[in-house]
């Protein structure tokens, strides 16, 4: 109940899933860089490489978005 009251007053309720909130929950701990035994083991994954997933979208959206600040302090170089 509790989940349902947060994600009602967040707006989210219609698009949350339990497949939803187990990948953002994945999402977050490999943020955190938890261990990925301990990661696989609380989303439910029976694979080490399916959960290695998170890790690999962690480090190609940390590389995407360092790629953007490159771009924009680029654009803000004098070129003189």
């Amino acid at each position: 109940m509790v989940i349902l009251n947060a994600l009602s007053r967040a707006g989210l309720l219609e698009q949350a899933s339990a497949h939803w909130l187990r990948h953002s929950a994945g999402s977050h701990m490999a943020d955190r860089q938890v261990d990925l035994r301990l990661l696989r083991d609380n989303v439910g994954h029976a694979l080490l490489t399916t959960t290695s997933l998170y890790y690999r979208q962690k480090v190609f959206m940390h590389s995407l978005g360092y790629r953007s600040l490159i771009a924009k302090d680029s654009g803000h170089r004098n070129s003189t």
